[in-house]
């Protein structure tokens, strides 16, 4: 077993929250009796992370401002187009990627049933075209969600560069 965590998690949000306000790593450590490494190993990450989201969150809105009120109630009616087409697009990416793994476990269980030593009796043949049927239409219904996460990369702002569309079981 390792080491026992020094802070708790919720010392580490509270330490957290209190370094992106402003306090300083070295006040913050000296409060936790923590040395200053071991807290920023701690919540460096997490906090600059926050930080940037932030400072992008204060451009957007500046960036907002400097619209005229029409280009700004049209930038807000595509970002929420934009919102709805994702939680739309996960949702069905979510029930596609189900089919392919159901496809995917009943090709294996029929593959599992086949007798390697039998492969040119009837009952072998007709299980491994039947497993190759499966892998087939499991490889199909994983064509549908990877163009899916495609268009969903496209609509946030990733459609100059290439989606490049992977996945599905070995032929």
């Amino acid at each position: 077993m390792g080491r026992k965590a020094k802070l708790t998690p919720e010392q580490i949000k509270h330490y957290r929250d209190k370094h992106v306000e402003g306090e300083s790593i070295r006040s913050l450590a000296k409060k936790a009796n923590v040395s200053e490494a071991l807290l920023r190993s701690y919540i460096s990450d997490s906090a600059q992370k926050i930080k940037s989201v932030a400072n992008q969150i204060v451009a957007t809105e500046i960036a907002l401002k400097s619209l005229t009120i029409s280009a700004q109630i049209a930038a807000q009616d595509r970002a929420a187009r934009i919102q709805r087409m994702r939680a739309n697009l996960e949702s069905g990416m979510e029930m596609l990627s189900g089919n392919f793994m159901r496809l995917a476990f009943m090709s294996q269980t029929e593959l599992s049933k086949v007798d390697e030593s039998a492969l040119r009796e009837d009952a072998s043949s007709e299980r491994l075209k039947t497993v190759s049927r499966l892998t087939a239409m499991a490889n199909a219904s994983v064509e549908v969600p990877m163009r899916m996460a495609a268009t969903l990369a496209q609509a946030e702002g990733a459609g100059d560069e290439k989606v490049e569309i992977r996945g599905g079981m070995p032929d």
